[in-house]
């Protein structure tokens, strides 16, 4: 598969970074982690990865544009590039902003709040379900990298999953932490699996959450489950139980939450109410728990 002037021409006419093509590939317009000078060799890099069985999503053709940046005197251009599209999807950190003083339709506010906190849950409930297997391929992925000069970056939208093929990792960027990635990935497996947790109401730039008592049950279940196999797959590679127990700890924010109203304490009660009121009528339209579904 090759760049084609209309591939280039489709994504030169959006403002997104990325763009579906199809079902095998997407399209990227963005700058590389690599100066224009190391492009190639990067992107063979990847290549690399992928030959020696590292779930990685690679680029497969390029062309540059000329919106260049120079940093340190290295050029860094503005690029189209034709990348595998990686199956299953990433955890996005989308969160839905409402200020005190302003008018909302507060039943939109909650439904779209429990539309997010739904996704979230099926999302995790389905990590949960994955095997072991999957678990230990993602670590051993991770640090597998390092062998051909890569690191993951990692960011919850680097990291795709799929209930059959597990996580693929895409645009890992070259190597910084040579020997420090099994100490990094004992902090940094928890954001690549649960993202940055469940996407809050931010009012006034509080987090606010307030889920219905059935779904908030389900958050905790299938998050304590996902950390019992990061932990299983963490300690094979023979590291300490209780380190391991102190990073879970610190990561506990990304499936329980505080069902509790924000210091905005008017507000925060009246979509408490809302949102509890949505559920309800919609549990009462179909006649059992929609949180179940």
């Amino acid at each position: 598969m090759k760049l084609t002037k209309e591939m280039v021409d489709l994504v030169k006419r959006r403002n997104d970074i990325c763009t579906i093509y199809d079902d095998k590939y997407v399209l990227l317009k963005k700058q590389m982690p690599v100066d224009d000078k190391h492009l190639d060799s990067y992107i063979r890099l990847m290549s690399e990865a992928k030959k020696r069985g590292i779930n990685l999503a690679t680029i497969v053709d390029y062309t540059l544009l000329e919106n260049t940046n120079t940093h340190s005197g290295k050029k860094y251009t503005l690029g189209v590039y034709l990348e595998e599209r990686a199956t299953g999807v990433c955890i996005s950190d989308e969160s839905i902003w409402i200020r005190i003083n302003q008018d909302y339709d507060y039943e939109a506010v909650a439904n779209k709040y429990l539309h997010n906190a739904l996704n979230y849950v099926e999302e995790l409930e389905k990590r949960a379900n994955a095997s072991d297997a999957v678990y230990d391929k993602l670590v051993s992925d991770y640090l597998a990298l390092e062998n051909v000069g890569l690191e993951a970056d990692p960011k919850p939208l680097n990291f795709f999953f799929d209930e059959k093929v597990g996580f693929t990792i895409i645009d890992p960027i070259p190597l910084a932490r040579k020997g420090k990635l099994k100490d990094a990935l004992v902090m940094e497996i928890w954001l690549v699996v649960f993202g940055y947790g469940l996407r809050p109401l931010m009012i006034s730039f509080e987090d606010f959450h307030f889920l219905p008592e059935d779904l908030n049950t389900r958050l905790i279940n299938c998050g304590n489950i996902i950390c019992e196999k990061i932990k299983r797959a963490l300690m094979k590679l023979g590291i300490d139980e209780e380190i391991i127990d102190k990073e879970k700890e610190k990561n506990e924010h990304r499936y329980k939450v505080k069902n509790e109203p924000t210091e905005v304490e008017d507000l925060g009660i009246k979509i408490a109410g809302t949102i509890q009121d949505v559920a309800k009528s919609e549990q009462n339209r179909v006649g059992h728990s929609w949180f179940f579904d």
